[in-house]
């Protein structure tokens, strides 16, 4: 299966369930063209919040979702919506809605 997300204004990125949340980072990373150089992590509307990931891979930051989770295993839904945030410090973000699942 993949999963078509919506990211900020129009984003589209479509990406396989068995790719994990930092694929899916560096995903909208590459359609914003940012070279990622900075910490991310998601954000779920419950509250939940990924570790974080690096350029050189995740980070053990005791989070609730691991970073490198597939996707499939977080089961998300139609509709969902979650928060990525990129580079702490100047606080990068954009909303992620799960439009559909091919």
């Amino acid at each position: 299966m993949k999963y078509h997300f919506r990211a900020g204004r129009g984003k589209n990125i479509i990406i396989s369930d068995t790719k994990t949340f930092e694929d899916l980072g560096f995903a909208i990373l590459s359609e914003y063209h940012i070279n990622p150089d900075h910490l991310f992590m998601f954000v779920f509307s419950n509250g939940e919040e990924t570790n974080s990931a690096t350029p050189l891979g995740p980070m053990n930051d005791y989070r609730d979702v691991r970073i490198d989770s597939k996707l499939k295993s977080r089961k998300l839904n139609v509709g969902e919506t979650m928060t990525f945030i990129y580079d702490y410090s100047s606080d990068w973000s954009r909303k992620v809605k799960l439009v559909e699942i091919l």
